[in-house]
């Protein structure tokens, strides 16, 4: 879809349901396409959230095109603080009853992304939604959507958290590929200056969940790129970051009554630092 063929939003008044969050920082050449798959969908009730990070090349300036030409844009221009901190942003300021992670250089592979994450919140009656995604080199073509979006399970937070044999084998920390319902954020904001953010609260934001729906259909196109964050960081910064993250896992968990799950967090860091050792 052509940046001119955004036709004028009506929603200006009205409250939307979905906040669309999307962290950009130096994107341009991946910008367009990730944009342009939330202005595909085939459910229009959302608002989009551009935060620009202090990108040096044109990834501002394409975000200030989109936002001249439908009003369900907001876009915000940052200092260069890194994702946590526009995230925040973007949720100090979402209106939506529904938080939907994007990252600027992935994709929304279906159309209907937005109004299956939706319709399965609203009918389950979940707090999160969470779908597949489907990983692919950066210049490589978009994959399809793969699966069907049938409901494949329902687990509490505790479930979700003791990372026990679950309806999927893609349960993962990240944001994206997930929709939350807002007032999981109340009091949980991800921790600036950090790596590895998501898995520093996603436990906060699940635990006490009731309801978490798992869809079998991998329609987030998530792209491996050597210039990423995480990808481009020292072997001394990765480990530090996973560090700070576990540990925060493991004193939630200890502080909730779970020292068993605080144990198999530690295990996990001792594998994961195993594996990425010099």
């Amino acid at each position: 879809m052509n940046i001119n063929t955004l036709k004028e939003s009506t929603l200006e008044t009205k409250t939307p349901l979905i906040s669309v969050i999307i962290p950009v920082y130096n994107t341009e050449p991946f910008l367009y396409t990730c944009i342009d798959s939330v202005f595909a969908q085939s459910f229009t009730d959302y608002e989009v959230l551009l935060i620009d990070d202090g990108s040096t090349d044109q990834s501002g300036s394409i975000c200030d095109q989109y936002a001249s030409k439908d009003d369900r844009i907001k876009v915000f221009h940052t200092e260069n603080r890194g994702p946590s901190c526009a995230r925040n942003l973007g949720l100090d300021e979402a209106k939506g009853q529904y938080i939907a992670m994007v990252d600027s250089d992935d994709v929304l592979l279906s159309k209907d992304y937005l109004r299956i994450m939706y319709d399965a919140a609203v009918n389950e009656n979940a707090e999160v939604v969470i779908c597949g995604h489907a990983q692919f080199p950066q210049n490589e073509p978009l994959p399809s959507p793969y699966g069907d979006n049938k409901i494949m399970g329902i687990v509490d937070g505790l479930t979700f958290n003791r990372h026990l044999k679950t309806p999927m084998k893609y349960v993962h920390n990240c944001s994206h590929g997930k929709l939350f319902q807002k007032d999981l954020f109340h009091d949980v904001r991800y921790p600036e200056g950090r790596i590895f953010e998501d898995v520093s609260i996603i436990h906060r934001l699940t635990f006490s969940c009731e309801r978490i729906v798992y869809i079998g259909l991998y329609m987030y196109g998530f792209r491996i790129r050597p210039e990423s964050l995480e990808h481009s960081a020292s072997d001394n910064t990765l480990r530090e970051a996973a560090i700070l993250a576990i540990h925060d896992r493991m004193n939630f968990f200890t502080s909730k009554g779970y020292p068993e799950m605080a144990k198999k967090e530690e295990q996990s860091l001792l594998r994961w630092l195993t594996k990425h050792k010099k």
